[in-house]
């Protein structure tokens, strides 16, 4: 990794300080270890463990490209409730970097969900569980609830992505026959990249070093209001994982269309009476999402228990934009599981 200077151990020791000096998390409050999801060395999940080991397990899953470290400024308050694990996507984060070539949605979806549930039977995890999940990792939390739907007891979604099909009105090729020549010819290629199935850090590791200094940290200057020694954190952390070998990130292609549109719109496929477990939909008050699929759901599905939620001061990443109004959601929302459990206890033993 000579040209991009992305180091596993230099952005484990980054990892340490956001979770300790800006998530306020002492040494021994966590565990950072690695779980195999399959028998190839390089196949394995990397995991972030704290709380109370008796309380229910709640379950976090990042976005594309993220790793569990990015909700640094949340676990604090959620372990003082729950029992709480925040994974790194298969191929993603500081997990593992296996070969890995998808070939369809199908198969693109099947490979992180199952990466998901061995780890589950590893962790010896059997209870139902809080499952929450931010833009595509609440894209996959979905389908992994839909395929598993008796392990989750509530899911909740941070500005997930992949629910919606492109409006008419966002017709791409459309769009792009409105620039200028030398817009369309670069959108175009764009398209073809895209369509190759390379994601836009690839981008990122062909500038190598220099992509830290001009693309990541316009990026998080612009989508991340963060003092400055915390930022600067931030950014040396994003530049050591995005930078890594590409893997699990080939998904990008197969799951959404350019704009971030589903290329299988998740609300045309839950089927009825399939989600029986409390959905929460949390979108921040400047998100760049399409944040209508909640609001879908909630008035067209009698079947589903839907709320839906909108953090103030937040774009898309809510949780670290508005961490107490977004901890405080999740906990609000969590209790929901707690209020169930008694009242089926209590059922029961009358």
């Amino acid at each position: 990794q000579f040209w991009t200077g992305a180091c596993p151990k230099e952005a484990l020791k980054i990892e340490h300080k956001l979770l300790t000096e800006f998530g306020g998390l002492d040494k021994d409050e966590y565990e950072i270890f690695d779980i195999n999801v399959s028998e190839a060395k390089d196949d394995y999940v990397h995991t972030i463990s704290l709380g109370q080991k008796n309380s229910d397990v709640m379950l976090l899953v990042p976005g594309y490209g993220a790793s569990a470290c990015i909700f640094y400024r949340i676990l604090k308050a959620l372990a003082e409730k729950f029992r709480v694990y925040a994974l790194d996507l298969r191929g993603m984060g500081l997990s593992g970097r296996p070969k890995y070539t998808p070939k369809s949605r199908e198969e693109t979806e099947q490979w992180f969900i199952e990466g998901i549930n061995i780890w589950r039977q590893k962790m010896g995890i059997t209870e139902k569980f809080i499952l929450v999940g931010h833009s595509i990792g609440g894209y996959l939390s979905t389908c992994y609830s839909l395929q598993y739907p008796e392990q989750i007891c509530n899911l909740i979604l941070l500005s997930p992505a992949g629910y919606l099909p492109r409006p008419p009105d966002k017709d791409i090729k459309v769009f792009i026959k409105r620039q200028s020549w030398g817009k369309r010819c670069l959108f175009k290629w764009a398209l073809g990249y895209w369509a190759e199935g390379k994601s836009p850090l690839s981008i990122l590791r062909g500038f190598g070093r220099l992509s830290k200094h001009t693309f990541l940290k316009k990026y998080i200057n612009n989508m991340y209001d963060l003092p400055p020694k915390e930022k600067a954190a931030y950014k040396a952390y994003l530049g050591q994982i995005l930078l890594l070998p590409p893997s699990g990130e080939k998904c990008l292609a197969y799951i959404l269309e350019p704009g971030a549109f589903a290329v299988s719109p998740l609300i045309h496929r839950i089927p009825l009476h399939s989600l029986q477990m409390p959905v929460t939909f949390a979108y921040g008050s400047h998100d760049w999402m399409e944040s209508t699929a909640g609001e879908m759901l909630k008035n067209e599905r009698s079947d589903m228990r839907v709320e839906v939620f909108v953090v103030a001061h937040a774009g898309h990443h809510l949780y670290c934009d508005n961490p107490l109004q977004m901890s405080n959601i999740i906990l609000e929302r969590a209790k929901v599981r707690q209020k169930i459990v008694f009242l089926q206890e209590f059922a029961s033993f009358q």
